[in-house]
């Protein structure tokens, strides 16, 4: 299987949400944004899924991403998505369980296919 690209993700600004789009200052804009992974299985990334900081709406400078929550997908893994911190090259890292023990740390997930049955995943913009 293929690796998922960028260019996999589809990026849909929320509309009609407390804050689908606001200004944060002269310049800067905040946004919350969907973003659907596709139907078709595709394996996980190493490094994480990499992410368009234009397609988010910040052409200049992405300054933060937070991700709001996600989608389940029944029979998937369905990981915790966190961002990377990188503002240039932006990634969704998938975080799973690190083992079977309760408790076990987080930790980057090695799966192949996890992305299945067009998982949405919320995340909050902010930058130029």
């Amino acid at each position: 299987m293929a690796a998922m690209t960028s260019a996999d993700v589809t990026y849909t600004p929320l509309a009609g949400t407390a804050v689908s789009s606001e200004v944060a200052a002269p310049g800067r804009v905040r946004r919350q944004v969907k973003l659907t992974f596709p139907v078709t299985n595709q394996d996980y990334p190493a490094g994480g899924i990499p992410l368009l900081k234009q397609s988010l709406g910040c052409p200049r400078a992405l300054l933060g991403l937070t991700v709001m929550g996600r989608t389940l997908s029944a029979g998937a893994t369905n990981p915790i998505y966190e961002w990377n911190g990188d503002t240039v090259a932006p990634k969704l890292i998938a975080l799973v369980q690190g083992g079977a023990a309760a408790g076990a740390a987080l930790q980057e997930s090695a799966l192949t296919g996890i992305t299945v049955n067009s998982q949405n995943v919320f995340v909050d913009v902010d930058g130029y």
